[in-house]
């Protein structure tokens, strides 16, 4: 595309002011012309004029291609031309690079010819313009670059009704399986977690193993050896006679049976005399042979004191003293001697 530009220089010569005529070089032949105007103001025409041309490369671009505007501007050597910061790139046609190409031609009669070209991307389909922008001269005046169309190709998808091959639909078959090893850390993680668990409860369990070996075992005493049985039966029917000298006779009895007699039985003899009756610990007590044990005399003493407790009799304070005594006797006469426990190793 061809552009013709008309400048318009201001200087003063000697036959006085004379326009610029623009420049049509041969290879822009066949582009359609628009109208351009090229503005220059302030300079010296000198003996060569100015002329400014712009076009776009190539004529038509596929969408996504590049495309590149191509501005070339005669002008007097000793000027210097200036590019803009930012020539206005757009998102439907951004720049391909910031930094445009320039190339310069001495043409041999003071004149220069210069060559700016600048690249974009085709991102869109209709309406598509390069942006307008002016380029600085030296001496302070200014070249206006216009903006221009471009015309950009979309090819049009097949026609599946055309009947031709080249409508035919194209179906790509299915894509195979495809198998993707992916490394998964968390079994690897997991076994760390359990050795370093494991790790710390080792450690802990040392720690506290050294602590328990450090602190000193201290040994008690052993316990006393408990009491013998006849030892306690007596203990118990001395504290129990103060009850006779109160008058407390059915309650001395009752105490007298149940926790003098039946308990030293029951200790002495390994019996159950606490819940028993009367007549059940005497059966028991025919298969111990024990010198001074009288059976007869343990069936009285329970009979008596079987019926102060249910049949409601009632005893003297001598009776009851008899029966202490009596109680005294077998304790006295059935107490384990340690010199017997040691001859025939058991109960005399």
């Amino acid at each position: 595309m061809k552009f013709i530009l008309v400048a318009a220089l201001l200087a003063q010569v000697d036959a006085g002011p004379r326009p610029i005529e623009p420049r049509v070089d041969d290879a822009d032949a066949g582009v359609v012309d628009a109208g351009v105007v090229v503005v220059v103001e302030g300079l010296d025409a000198g003996p060569a004029g100015w002329a400014l041309s712009a076009r776009v490369e190539p004529a038509r671009v596929p969408f996504g291609g590049e495309v590149q505007l191509i501005v070339e501007v005669t002008r007097p050597a000793r000027m210097k031309i200036g590019l803009p910061d930012d020539v206005g790139a757009s998102d439907e046609l951004p720049r391909t690079s910031n930094k445009p190409v320039r190339a310069a031609k001495e043409l041999g009669d003071g004149t220069v010819n210069e060559t700016i070209s600048f690249g974009f991307l085709a991102l869109d389909v209709k309406d598509l313009k390069t942006p307008a922008f002016t380029l600085a001269v030296s001496d302070g005046a200014v070249l206006e670059v216009p903006s221009l169309p471009v015309a950009v190709d979309v090819t049009p998808l097949p026609d599946p009704t055309d009947g031709g091959s080249n409508g035919a639909l194209v179906i790509e078959p299915a894509a195979g399986t495809v198998v993707y090893r992916v490394d998964d850390p968390r079994p690897w993680a997991l076994l760390a977690l359990l050795v370093l668990v494991g790790t710390a409860v080792v450690a802990l369990r040392a720690a506290i193993k050294a602590r328990q070996l450090a602190v000193p075992v201290v040994v008690g005493p052993p316990p006393p050896p408990p009491r013998p049985a006849h030892e306690v039966a007596l203990e118990r029917l001395d504290a129990l006679l103060p009850m006779l000298t109160r008058g407390e006779v059915d309650g001395f009895v009752a105490l007298l049976m149940d926790d003098v007699l039946r308990d030293y039985l029951a200790s002495r003899f390994a019996l159950a005399a606490g819940t028993r009756t009367t007549k059940e610990i005497v059966t028991d007590l025919l298969s111990v042979a024990v010198v001074g044990l009288d059976i007869g005399l343990v069936d009285k003493l329970g009979q008596d004191a079987d019926l102060v407790k249910f049949a409601r009799a009632h005893l003297s304070a001598e009776q009851a003293h008899g029966m202490a005594a009596r109680v005294r006797a077998l304790i006295v006469a059935t107490a384990l001697k340690p010199d017997a426990a040691r001859v025939d190793g058991g109960t005399p």
